[in-house]
């Protein structure tokens, strides 16, 4: 199976990149690979080390960044309960080619009525579409992350 590589920035002083270049050589792997492994666990991905370490995470993730970036969208929403982002947002944009019944629509109609009942309010119309920006937004950048990976093979992966 052949999976692809991403490159993704990130920052941090150069005493954080030394002490992460020390560990990894002691634990004699790469940045990426370990980096790798993690985002594995995280995302309970091929690369996974176990449910111990996806709970550990888990938990890390709670600590680290809930409540404090409890803010609520419909992205988020969509994102939680596995909701096909794209077919939700192109649902939305083609209510004026679409009766309130067809499959499409209705299927925004009835998702976006979950997520006001989840946040306890009716959203106007300028907030549904700030709401669905922010989906078009995150589905760009998506696409755009995800047509620039470079394919690489399990054999390069482990050999990293």
């Amino acid at each position: 199976m052949a999976i692809k590589e991403y490159l993704f920035p990130i920052r941090m002083d150069e005493k954080d990149y030394s002490k992460l270049m020390a560990k990894t050589a002691s634990l004699g792997m790469t940045e990426g690979k370990l980096l790798s492994s993690f985002i594995g666990d995280f995302t309970d991905g091929i690369y996974s080390n176990g449910s111990d370490e996806r709970n550990l995470i888990d938990s890390w993730i709670k600590r680290r960044f809930f409540p404090f970036q409890r803010k609520e969208s419909f992205l988020k929403f969509l994102s939680q309960n596995q909701y096909d982002i794209e077919f939700i947002t192109k649902s939305f944009d083609s209510r004026e080619e679409c009766s309130e019944d067809e499959y499409p629509l209705s299927e925004f109609i009835e998702t976006f009525g979950c997520y006001q009942l989840s946040i306890g309010k009716t959203l106007n119309g300028d907030e549904i579409e700030k709401e669905i920006s922010k989906c078009r937004s995150w589905l760009s950048r998506y696409k755009t992350t995800e047509n620039t990976g470079r394919f690489i093979n399990d054999e390069d992966y482990c050999n990293l």
